[in-house]
């Protein structure tokens, strides 16, 4: 999910004229955001996923291409990784619903998020 770029706009209201004024000094960034459940065949510890996650934590603030890729494919340059904010606990698929033929590997679901600094 991507929100629409952020606008620099100022807006005068000037004595004795109706309305306002508006100066338009082009658009800004915008946030891209993607729910995902993390998971795959070597979490098979709850402290081999936690790992993962500090791993990825330590990505913050890193700017590159973003590349959207599977039923969409996007490309938003000029990216910067602002994290993970998970929605759900730590858990273990015991039942192998989510990787095939695996049981109990463990997996989160959460939001990933960056700021796409400029928008063309």
């Amino acid at each position: 999910m991507t929100s629409p770029p952020s606008t620099h706009v100022t807006r005068t209201k000037f004595a004795g004229l109706i309305g306002e004024s508006e100066i338009r000094l082009g658009r800004g960034g915008r946030t891209v955001q993607y729910f995902i459940t993390i998971c795959h065949a070597s979490f098979t510890s709850v402290d081999i996923l936690t790992q993962f996650l500090i791993d990825m934590e330590n990505q913050h603030q890193v700017n590159d291409i973003l590349i959207e890729s599977g039923t969409i494919n996007r490309t938003f340059p000029d990216c910067t990784f602002e994290g993970f904010t998970p929605s759900s606990s730590q858990l273990q698929d015991v039942a192998g619903t989510l990787i095939t033929s695996v049981t109990g590997t463990w997996f989160v679901q959460g939001t990933l998020q960056w700021y796409q600094l400029s928008y063309f």
